[in-house]
């Protein structure tokens, strides 16, 4: 008896396979691959993730490369090889030799003004919102989109501190920006 279970247990075994493979009480039939695959979930995404729309140039170690910022992931994306994640305060890359970004708090920020005492910084931050269903037959899906939203900083003696649209507007920092 012992024999007997040892042999037919593989075969058991890979019968109940096969029934749950074949589509019928499968996860197979609710789950299809390639429509899920996150290839196939951004391509049929609105807008974008990246700052910029083409790559630009810079300097890092001393080599010129090409790159954007993905403002979703929050990181400097090479055209070729592992994106540049803010690491230390200390990073600054100069994209285009008109565009500083810097690093602070493992963020990434492009520098709009500077003077002896503050810093003003722009952060560009892509939020995903999902594809929403119609609620009545009358209306159209909506397909998930990008959404680019730009918050504005001051940086004074190591402190972070958000900056409202009057104050921007006061200050003269949108002018700055659109040159």
């Amino acid at each position: 008896m012992k024999y007997f279970l040892v042999f037919f247990l593989p075969v058991l075994i890979f019968s109940q396979q096969d029934n749950l493979s074949d589509g019928t009480g499968s996860y197979r039939q609710y789950f299809d691959e390639n429509k899920t695959s996150r290839k196939h979930v951004l391509k049929n995404v609105i807008g974008s993730r990246y700052y910029h729309e083409d790559y630009v140039n810079t300097i890092i170690n001393g080599k010129k490369i090409l790159v954007k910022f993905d403002a979703y992931s929050d990181l400097m994306e090479p055209k070729f090889g592992p994106g540049y994640l803010p690491y230390s305060n200390k990073l600054k890359l100069l994209l285009n030799q008109n565009e500083t970004w810097i690093a602070f708090n493992n963020k990434w920020f492009r520098l709009i003004f500077e003077d002896k005492e503050s810093t003003y910084l722009l952060k560009p931050i892509v939020e995903y919102v999902k594809a929403k269903k119609a609620e009545e037959g009358y209306g159209g899906n909506e397909p998930a989109k990008f959404v680019m939203k730009e918050r504005y900083y001051i940086l004074e003696n190591g402190i972070l501190t958000k900056l409202k649209k009057k104050e921007l507007k006061k200050l003269g920092l949108l002018k700055i920006l659109s040159k």
